[in-house]
């Protein structure tokens, strides 16, 4: 499936949603959750993340997703947006804001069994040892760089 990333908003982009996912590192690990092969891109990996509800704010959804894919609760407080890029996809448009929480503890994790069947704490050069969703290990790349 072609894909494109984008940095800035595209002239005549038009995407009815709009999600958030989390970087969450604990000592340079990066929190990474696969995917259930039922779900969308399933049996890849992913972080933490997923489509915004009517009336939250990006901040929110990726403080809501969190807990509900792994049950770590984190204060809002905690979250500092990276960046928004503009993904486009033959079937769909995404607008994909990214957020940093960086812990000194590692939490325990508790999978939303629905969604997610395995999850790793995985440092940068495990990185290629994972099937990624669509833009997945570009976005994280860009952020583990800034």
């Amino acid at each position: 499936m072609a894909f494109s990333l984008l940095f800035t908003k595209p002239d005549n982009f038009y995407s009815p949603v709009e999600a958030a996912g989390c970087y969450l590192l604990h000592k340079g690990d990066l929190l990474c959750l696969k995917r259930h092969p039922a779900k969308v891109q399933g049996d890849r990996w992913c972080v933490p993340g997923g489509k915004a509800e009517p009336g939250e704010i990006p901040v929110q959804t990726v403080q809501r997703e969190l807990f509900e894919e792994t049950g770590i609760q984190l204060d809002l407080s905690v979250f500092r947006f990276f960046k928004t890029v503009y993904v486009q996809r033959p079937d769909a448009n995404t607008i994909y804001h990214m957020f940093a929480a960086e812990l000194d503890h590692r939490p325990s994790v508790i999978l939303g069994l629905e969604e997610h069947t395995d999850f790793r704490w995985i440092s940068e050069p495990e990185l290629d040892q994972l099937t990624w969703i669509y833009g997945g290990v570009e976005c994280i790349r860009m952020f583990l760089k800034s």
